[in-house]
C-alpha cells in the first residue's frame, strides 16, 4: 500500500510538470518570452498545438489517479485521448503529403523560421510521439479489457518516454539528427514533457505490465535486465552517434532514418539481453527458489516443531536427550537446558511396570514404532498422563541415528474418562444396591479409584442429637492410618464445625488444597502426621434437605476443579435421592413387617389359649422387629404385689428367670404406679440402686428398656427390652414399642379372662354332669330291680364307643345319654314299672312308650339335645322291628346302636326279679346269633372282641 501511495504520488509530480511546461509554452509565446519554450535562443521552442496537447494529456492522466472520481475520469481521459489522436494524425499527414493544413495556427497564428526551421509548427516526431501517448492514454481509460490492453498501454508509453529520452540526449550531445536534423525538430521542452508524460502513463499502467514488469520484481531476470538496460542504452548511443555521420549523407529523411535506426538496433540488442536475461536469469531464479522452497520447508517445519501442540523430544540412540521442544517445557516444568542430555526417566514416576519399558525398547531399536501411555510426573511433583509414539530416526544408509518421541498431554482426557467411568459405576451402584450401606461403601470405593483419591468418607445426619456421625469409610489399601482412622470413628460434627460441619451448614461443596494451612480441619494434625494433605466435601441432598456429606482425601495438594465440584455435587444429589428412597422403602418394609408380625401374633394367640406359648410367640417378635438383644415378660401378681418372671427370650443365664421383683423397687414400681416407659442409656450406672441392673449387666446388656402393660385400665404386667450396645431409638421405634407392649397387655388380659373362664367352664360341666348322675342314681332307686344298671351300661357304653372311634365331646353326649336311658319311665306308672309277673299286652304298649316320653323330657333342654339318642331310640333294632318308630339298619343312630348292645348284655348277665342271670357265653351266643337281627354287627362284633 505504501509503494502504491508512491508512485501515485510520482504519476501526480510528473502529470503536473507536463501540464506546467504546457502552460509555460502558452506564457512564452503569448509574451514573447520564446525562452519559456525553448530554453535556449538557438533551440525549436515548443509550438502552441503541442503545449496545449501536454496540457490536456498531462490532466487526463492526473484524473486518472484520483480513484473516486473512476468513471468521469475514464470517459474524460477517453475524450481527451481522442482529441489528441486526431491532432497528432492530422500532423502527421500534413507533414507526409507536404500541404499546409493550418493546424499550427488554430491554437496561435505564430510562424516563422529559426534558421531553416519554421517555429510553431508540430514536429512529426512529436505527432508520432503523441499518437503513441494519446492511444497508450485512450487503452487506459478503457482498462477494463484486461490485462494485455494495458500491456500495450504501457508498451507504447514506454516507447514514448523512450523518444523523449533520445531527444533530449541529441540536444545534450549536439547531435541534431536524434531530434529532427533539417527537419521540423523536436523542442528540448517538448522531449522533458513526452519523458515525464511517458513516465506517469507507464505508472498509470501498472508496474506489473510490459515492459515494466521484466524490469521490476526481484528476480534475477528483472535485476540482469536492470543492469543490462543501461549498458544497452549506452551501446544504442554509442552506435547511433558513430553512424550519424555517415547517414546524413544519404539524401533521405535523416531524422526519421535514425529514428528508425535506432528502433531497430535497440530492438535487437533489447530482444537479445531480454533473452539472455531471461536464459541465465531463470536458471538462477529456478536455482534460488528452489534454495528458498528448501529453506522455507525447513523454516515451517522448524516452526511447525517448536510451536507443535504435542511435545516433541529426540533423543540418542542411548537413550539421552538431545532435543524438545518448548510444548515440553509448558507440560512438564523442565527447561530444555535441564533435560539436555539426561535420560526420560526423569518424568518416571513407577506406575508404568518394568516389563512395559523393556517391550518399548525392544520395539524401537528393532526399528518398529512403540505407541502407549505413560503416567509421569512434572517438576512440581504434580502427576500427569501422557499418550507417547516413539519411533527411530535412520540416515540415508538407513542406520538408526536418534529416536523421536511424539507426545501429548491426556490428562484432561483421561480426568474425563475417570469422572465419566465414576459416574456411570455409581449410577450402576446405584440401580443395582438394595441398602443404603451397601450403596455407599462401593459409592466411595469406587469415586475413590477413579479420581485418584486416597480417602473416602460417609457422614450422615443423627436428627436426634443434631450431629453428623460417620456411616461409612474407605480407605487405599497401600496406604495404612491408624491414628486417622480411630479419631474419624469417635468424631461427631456439630453444623459448621470441621469441613463436614461446614458444607452441612451451607449446603455447598468445599475444596480444601491443603489441610495443614485449613484452621477449620480439626483432624488436621493426624492427617498430615499420615500424609494427607488435600480434600474435598461436597453434601448429600435428599428433597432439598442436606441428609449428609462425603468427603475425599488425598496425599496430595490438589487445586480445586469446577467441573469435577460440579460433576460430584450431581452425584451427591443422586446419592441423596437414593438415600430418601432406600429409607422410605426401608420404613415401608419395616412398617409392613410389624403389621405382617402383629398380624401373625393375633392369629397364634387367637390359635392357643396357653398364655405361655402366646407370649413366647410375642417375644419372638419383639426381638426381631425391636432389633433387642433379648426380651422377657413380667405378669403382675395382684394379690402379692409383685412381678413374676412368665417367659424369656435370647438370656444366656437363668438368674433372670428366678428372680421375684417387688413393686417397691423404685424402676419397676414406678414404671407399674405411673404406667409410662422406663429407659436406662446404660444400666452399669445404676447397678448399685436399681437390682435387675445388675444381673442385666452380668450379661453383657448395656440399654434397658421396661414399658407397663396395660389393658382395660389396669397394669397387668411389665415388658422388658435390653441392648447389649448403646442405643438411641427414634420415635418410630418408641411408637410401635407401644403398640407391641399394648397388645401384650390384651394377650395376657385375654389369657387371664380365658383361665377364669375355663375353670368356671370346668366347674359348671361338672355340676351339671353331676346332676345327670343324680337323676341317673334317682332312677336306680325308683326301680329297684335295676340298681347298678346305668352306672355299669354308662361305662360299659362309653368303652365300646371308644373301641368303634368316638372322642372328645361326641363321646360326653353318648355317656350322658347312657346315664339318662331310662329317665323316660319316669311317665310310666309304678303299678306297671314295678309288677312282678310278665306284663299284658295293654301294659306293654304303656311300657314302650317310656322312650317317647324320654324324648318330650330332654328335647327342651338344648344342652341335652346331642344326648337324646340313646334315651329316645335304644330299643330300636336292626332289622326294623324294634321301638318306638321302627328305625331299620343305619337309620339308627351310632350312639343308641351301641348301647343297646351294651344294655341287652348287661340285662341278660344280670339277675333280676323274675329270673336268674345268664352266663357269660350264653349271653355271647346270644348277642352273636342276633348280630343283624336285633343288633348291628359292626357293634357286636366290636363288643364281643372285649369280652
Amino acid at each position: 500500500m505504501r509503494n502504491d501511495n508512491y508512485l501515485v504520488r510520482i504519476s501526480q509530480t510528473c502529470c503536473g510538470i507536463t501540464i506546467g511546461m504546457g502552460i509555460l509554452t502558452f506564457v512564452g509565446w503569448l509574451s514573447g518570452l520564446r525562452l519559456l519554450a525553448s530554453i535556449r535562443p538557438d533551440y525549436i521552442p515548443m509550438a502552441p498545438n503541442t503545449a496545449a496537447a501536454f496540457i490536456i494529456l498531462g490532466i487526463s492522466v492526473l484524473v486518472l489517479t484520483f480513484r473516486s472520481l473512476c468513471r468521469f475520469s475514464r470517459w474524460f481521459s477517453a475524450f481527451s485521448a481522442l482529441c489528441v489522436i486526431v491532432l497528432s494524425i492530422l500532423t502527421l499527414i500534413q507533414f507526409f503529403v507536404g500541404g499546409d493544413l493550418y493546424i499550427d495556427q488554430m491554437i496561435l497564428n505564430t510562424s516563422g523560421v529559426l534558421g531553416k526551421v519554421p517555429v510553431g509548427c508540430m514536429s512529426p516526431i512529436t505527432g508520432g510521439n503523441f499518437l503513441l501517448a494519446g492511444v497508450a492514454l485512450l487503452l487506459l481509460a478503457l482498462s477494463s479489457y484486461g490485462r494485455h490492453i494495458r500491456d500495450i498501454a504501457s508498451c507504447l508509453a514506454v516507447a514514448t518516454t523512450i523518444t523523449g529520452l533520445v531527444v533530449l540526449l541529441g540536444y545534450l550531445y549536439g547531435t541534431p539528427i536524434l531530434y529532427g536534423g533539417n527537419t521540423i525538430p523536436m523542442a528540448v521542452t517538448t522531449a522533458c514533457a513526452f519523458v515525464c508524460l511517458g513516465i506517469a502513463l507507464i505508472i498509470a499502467a501498472g508496474s506489473e505490465c510490459l515492459p515494466v514488469r521484466n524490469f521490476a520484481g526481484t528476480s534475477t531476470r528483472s535485476r540482469l535486465m536492470r543492469v543490462f538496460f543501461p549498458t544497452t542504452i549506452i551501446i544504442v548511443l554509442v552506435e547511433n552517434f558513430a553512424d550519424a555521420f555517415f547517414i546524413l549523407k544519404w539524401n533521405f529523411n535523416p531524422a526519421l532514418v535514425i529514428a528508425m535506426y535506432t528502433i531497430v538496433f535497440a530492438s535487437i540488442v533489447g530482444i537479445f539481453v531480454f533473452r539472455m536475461s531471461k536464459t541465465v536469469g531463470d536458471d538462477i531464479d529456478r536455482a534460488e527458489a528452489k534454495r528458498r522452497c528448501d529453506e522455507e520447508e525447513i523454516h515451517k517445519l522448524l516452526h511447525a516443531i517448536e510451536q507443535s501442540p504435542v511435545v516433541i523430544m529426540i533423543t540418542s540412540t542411548a537413550g539421552n536427550i538431545e532435543y524438545v521442544n518448548p510444548k515440553f517445557t509448558q507440560i512438564t516444568g523442565y527447561t530444555k537446558e535441564e533435560v539436555i542430555g539426561k535420560n526420560p526417566r526423569i518424568l518416571k514416576w513407577g506406575e508404568t511396570p518394568p516389563e512395559e519399558y523393556k517391550r518399548l525398547w525392544d520395539t524401537i531399536t528393532s526399528g518398529g514404532t512403540w505407541q502407549g501411555e505413560f503416567h509421569n510426573r512434572k517438576k512440581s511433583g504434580k502427576l500427569f498422563w501422557e499418550s507417547a509414539a516413539i519411533s527411530p530416526v535412520r540416515n540415508a544408509e538407513g542406520t538408526i541415528t536418534h529416536f523421536m518421541a511424539i507426545k501429548e498431554d491426556i490428562t484432561e482426557i483421561k480426568q474425563n474418562e475417570q469422572r465419566v467411568k465414576a459416574q456411570h459405576a455409581v449410577i450402576q451402584i446405584l440401580v443395582e444396591s438394595s441398602t443404603i450401606e451397601e450403596a455407599s461403601l462401593k459409592i466411595i470405593k469406587v469415586v475413590c479409584e477413579c479420581l485418584a483419591w486416597d480417602v473416602g468418607e460417609l457422614w450422615l445426619v443423627d436428627k436426634q442429637n443434631g450431629v453428623l456421625c460417620l456411616a461409612e469409610s474407605w480407605h487405599s489399601p497401600t496406604i495404612e492410618l491408624p491414628g486417622f482412622e480411630a479419631i474419624t470413628r469417635k468424631t461427631t460434627f456439630a453444623p459448621g464445625i470441621g469441613l463436614p460441619g461446614r458444607v452441612w451448614q451451607s449446603g455447598k461443596p468445599v475444596w480444601v488444597v491443603d489441610v495443614a494451612q485449613d484452621v477449620g480441619f480439626p483432624r488436621a494434625e493426624v492427617a498430615v502426621k499420615e500424609g494427607l494433605r488435600g480434600a474435598f466435601c461436597f453434601p448429600v441432598e435428599g428433597n432439598r434437605e442436606v441428609i449428609g456429606v462425603i468427603d475425599f482425601l488425598s496425599r496430595t495438594t490438589r487445586q480445586p476443579d469446577n467441573d469435577l465440584i460440579n460433576m460430584m455435587t450431581a452425584i451427591g444429589r443422586q446419592i441423596g435421592l437414593f438415600i430418601i428412597r432406600k429409607q422410605s422403602e426401608e420404613q415401608t418394609k419395616i412398617q409392613l413387617q410389624r403389621i405382617s408380625a402383629l398380624h401373625e401374633v393375633d392369629i397364634a394367640i387367637a390359635g392357643s389359649f396357653d398364655l405361655r406359648v402366646s407370649l413366647n410367640i410375642f417375644l419372638e417378635k419383639v426381638v426381631t422387629l425391636l432389633k433387642a438383644d433379648a426380651a422377657d415378660m413380667l405378669i403382675l401378681d395382684k394379690h402379692m404385689l409383685r412381678l413374676e418372671y412368665v417367659t424369656g427370650r435370647d438370656f444366656l443365664s437363668d438368674a433372670i428367670k428366678t428372680l421375684h421383683v417387688s413393686l417397691s423397687d423404685e424402676m419397676l414400681g414406678r414404671a407399674v404406679s405411673e404406667r409410662h416407659l422406663i429407659n436406662i442409656p446404660d444400666l452399669r450406672e445404676v447397678k448399685d440402686t436399681f437390682n435387675r441392673a445388675r444381673i442385666l449387666s452380668d450379661e453383657g446388656f448395656v440399654s434397658y428398656y421396661a414399658v407397663p402393660l396395660v389393658a382395660k385400665g389396669y397394669v397387668n404386667g411389665v415388658l422388658e427390652i435390653v441392648h447389649r450396645i448403646p442405643f438411641r431409638p427414634d420415635q418410630d421405634w418408641l411408637n410401635f414399642l407401644d403398640v407391641l407392649a399394648t397388645q401384650a397387655a390384651v394377650v395376657i388380659d385375654g389369657a387371664m379372662l380365658f383361665e377364669e373362664l375355663r375353670h368356671a367352664n370346668v366347674e359348671l360341666m361338672m355340676a351339671y354332669d353331676g346332676t345327670i348322675e343324680g337323676w341317673a342314681r334317682a332312677l336306680d332307686l325308683r326301680d329297684k330291680e335295676t340298681e347298678g344298671h346305668s352306672r355299669r351300661v354308662t361305662n360299659m357304653t362309653v368303652k365300646v364307643a371308644e373301641a368303634m372311634g368316638i372322642r372328645n365331646e361326641e363321646l360326653a353326649h353318648v355317656r350322658r345319654g347312657a346315664l339318662l336311658h331310662d329317665i323316660g319311665k319316669m311317665g310310666i306308672p309304678d303299678r306297671i314299672l314295678h309288677k312282678p309277673a310278665p306284663l299284658t299286652d295293654k301294659e306293654w304298649v304303656i311300657m314302650r312308650k317310656h322312650p317317647a316320653y324320654a324324648y318330650e323330657l330332654l328335647w327342651p333342654i338344648v344342652n341335652l339335645r346331642p344326648a337324646i339318642d340313646i334315651p329316645y331310640c335304644h330299643h330300636e333294632k336292626w332289622d326294623g322291628t324294634g321301638y318306638p318308630r321302627g328305625l331299620r339298619g343305619d337309620q339308627i343312630p351310632m350312639a343308641a346302636r351301641i348301647f343297646a348292645v351294651v344294655d341287652v348284655w348287661d340285662a341278660m348277665i344280670f339277675d333280676r326279679p323274675y329270673r336268674k342271670g345268664w352266663a357269660k357265653e350264653k349271653a355271647i351266643e346270644y348277642t352273636r346269633s342276633n348280630a343283624g337281627i336285633h343288633f348291628d354287627p359292626k357293634v357286636a362284633e366290636v363288643f364281643l372282641g372285649m369280652k
